[in-house]
């Protein structure tokens, strides 16, 4: 059940609190996005001049109502002189809201981000973490909007901003071709998100990773935004050169607006071994260069690493390709299903109990006639 939101009034009755009582910080939180989509700045700020003493509570709602308008350049004008060190660690949520409608007018006014990084280093030595959280996730923001893939290594508690935190990891080992660890990121991101926007981003992330790891469970309801993607997975399990790259021009703008163009153009190798996986099943032996015909692409290379990771079985000489069966292809691992057979079959054996003999009088009568004897 969602908490209940609280008015700038009810808010305004709890000021004092709101440094040490958790559960008014609770409430504030609670109530925060539904303060600033319903109060103007002006109610906020004259409330401000009134409340000098709560001057650190009451700014992230002005902020925040700013935000909504898209002024970023009056939260810049509001936030740039403050002291965000956070050498009060009881304002650190505070302290952490602030610092990201900071980020926000410093991203949106093209202005440098190198305040960030410093407050990073004061906010850890204070042991603001929630502040951290909400720095090292605006710097790994910044960092992927400039193409800089480079991880942050933080313990972030906060849902919310792990999150976000776990997003921008995805992201990071994604570009890195770390599928599984990207896959795995993701896979956080979306249990801890509460986010719309986000659930959708992370939708899209979530399936063009899959289809790189060759994952075809995608469980997701059908809708219109994912169109984009659902298309992939038909034209890459049916190995549809032409249709892949019909997909990548056709919806290219959407691709790049999620920064993912130049991934998807990866997925190229997952839809050759798929073909080449299809071929190997049909021929036993079929020229390389029919193989470059049927799939509309040179193979030359990827047969051979598809050979060797295994995917398919087999081999290429003097141009043609001998599809291998799994008894022929590995003979060990043939052995090895024998040797378990056969070890089971012992066990078996040795499980079973001796054959129990029923009992009858004449059979007691006989044995204790010859122990007399």
């Amino acid at each position: 059940m969602p908490a209940k939101h609280k008015t700038l009034e009810m808010i305004m009755g709890e000021l004092e609190a709101l440094q040490f009582d958790d559960k008014a910080i609770e409430d504030y939180k609670n109530s925060f996005e539904h303060i600033i989509t319903t109060e103007s700045p002006e109610t906020i700020h004259k409330l401000i001049d009134e409340n000098p003493d709560s001057h650190f509570v009451l700014v992230p709602l002005l902020a925040g109502s700013l935000f909504m308008l898209h002024r970023f350049q009056d939260i810049y004008n509001l936030i740039s002189p403050l002291d965000l060190s956070g050498a009060d660690r009881h304002l650190d949520y505070f302290n952490g809201k602030l610092i990201k409608y900071y980020y926000q007018a410093l991203k949106y006014l093209g202005k440098p981000v190198d305040p960030l990084y410093s407050l990073l280093v004061r906010n850890r030595e204070y042991g603001n973490s929630y502040s951290v959280s909400v720095l090292v996730n605006c710097i790994l923001d910044f960092q992927i909007n400039n193409h800089i893939y480079q991880e942050i290594k933080e313990h972030i508690l906060d849902n919310h901003e792990r999150s976000r935190y776990c997003f921008y990891n995805g992201i990071i080992n994604l570009v890195k071709g770390n599928y599984k660890t990207a896959l795995e990121f993701f896979d956080e991101s979306d249990i801890l998100n509460r986010e719309p926007e986000l659930d959708s981003v992370l939708k899209k992330y979530i399936i063009v990773t899959k289809l790189l790891l060759s994952n075809y469970s995608i469980f997701y309801p059908y809708s219109k935004e994912l169109i984009p993607y659902f298309s992939l997975i038909g034209a890459i399990k049916r190995a549809e050169v032409d249709v892949f790259y019909k997909l990548l021009e056709e919806h290219k703008d959407e691709y790049f607006k999620m920064n993912l163009y130049f991934i998807i153009k990866r997925l190229i190798q997952n839809l050759i071994q798929e073909g080449l996986r299809k071929i190997t099943v049909c021929y036993s032996r079929i020229l390389v260069k029919d193989i470059n015909e049927i799939l509309g692409i040179n193979v030359d290379y990827l047969i051979h690493k598809t050979i060797k990771e295994g995917t398919i079985k087999g081999y290429v000489a003097d141009g043609v390709f001998y599809s291998m069966s799994l008894e022929k292809s590995d003979p060990i691992f043939g052995n090895s299903i024998k040797k378990a057979v056969e070890t089971r079959n012992v066990m078996m054996k040795m499980m079973k109990y001796p054959e129990i003999v029923p009992l009858c009088y004449e059979k007691i009568f006989d044995g204790d006639a010859k122990k007399d004897l």
